[in-house]
């Protein structure tokens, strides 16, 4: 079982600064809220109230980072996310370089961590897989981002897809989730 503990991104979709989420075991974790460019062009709108959640949900796009949060993890540990764009297309659109994504996870207690990066000034657009080893990061990264791949693609054994249904409920899948028996 893939137990997340750290995510960092920086320059990642929506997410332009570096940032850094630190997951509780608690199970499910809920990310709701107004999207806050939606919020304010209602406010233009006559006749519509930006006080009320009554606003339609894809009323606009681009806002605070919930749906880019969620592509974290799978971008991390895939390369890629569900979502159709091209490679560069998950690195923010004002920066247009040095993207950054880390996540820290263990499986059945041993913990690891990934790095990738894309476009980046140092790392260019590498891959890198380690493994903690008496409180050091050991990298068991290979000199090909296809082999180290394969490495992480072993470890963690869902494809992208399955980890997507099985890890990330998104806003079209949250209806289905909140409908079922208790």
């Amino acid at each position: 079982m893939i137990n997340i503990k750290v995510a960092e991104v920086e320059n990642f979709l929506s997410f332009k600064e570096k940032q850094r989420f630190v997951f509780h075991n608690g199970g499910i974790h809920y990310i709701h809220g107004i999207n806050l460019d939606s919020k304010n062009k209602a406010d233009e709108i006559e006749g519509l109230d930006s006080n009320t959640e009554e606003l339609p949900d894809d009323m606009f796009s681009v806002a605070s980072g919930k749906s880019s949060f969620t592509y974290i993890c799978q971008y991390v540990f895939y390369g890629k996310i569900v979502k159709k764009v091209k490679m560069d297309g998950v690195i923010n659109k004002e920066t247009k370089r040095d993207l950054y994504t880390m996540v820290e996870f263990d499986i059945n207690n041993d913990e690891y961590k990934i790095e990738r990066y894309r476009r980046h000034y140092i790392h260019k657009n590498n891959l890198y897989l380690f493994k903690k080893v008496n409180n050091d990061w050991v990298d068991l990264s290979d000199s090909d981002g296809e082999m180290t791949q394969e490495k992480i693609q072993k470890l963690i054994i869902l494809n992208a897809v399955t980890f997507q249904k099985c890890i990330l409920f998104h806003r079209d899948d949250m209806k289905q989730f909140l409908d079922l028996n208790e």
